[in-house]
């Protein structure tokens, strides 16, 4: 990230608004795209590594992992259009499990940078 965005611990807790995608939306639906607002849980493990010094060892392991997850990212947008388009699996099926999946991607990110400054090295 860059360093003219911050992050703090507690805004990890808007992840919590993707509690709402069990609430129905107001024509009854199921509201599956919500669910992607667990991906805020990110932010408090991004805060947390911005808490050490940044150096180009901490730089290079964020880009890294994020050169791990970038190909995780497009197989799970390709899956995602190759479902829509079969009939037998419904719409909404298909946004839960799309909006679940990008959202545990995002959390992995920063997850995935400690491993790699903490563990690996």
């Amino acid at each position: 990230m860059g360093r003219g965005l911050t992050f703090k611990p507690w805004m990890g807790l808007s992840g919590f608004l993707g509690f709402l995608s069990l609430i129905p939306n107001h024509r009854g639906e199921p509201n599956y795209f919500a669910a992607i607002f667990f991906s805020f849980f990110a932010f408090y493990f991004w805060a947390k590594l911005e808490e050490q010094p940044a150096d180009e060892r901490l730089d290079y392991n964020r880009t890294r992992a994020l050169r791990v997850l970038a190909p995780a990212y497009l197989l799970l947008s390709f899956f995602l259009l190759f479902s829509l388009d079969r009939s037998h699996i419904s719409r909404e099926t298909i946004l839960l499990w799309g909006s679940l999946a990008y959202a545990a991607i995002s959390i992995l990110a920063p997850a995935l940078v400690y491993y790699f400054d903490r563990v690996v090295e």
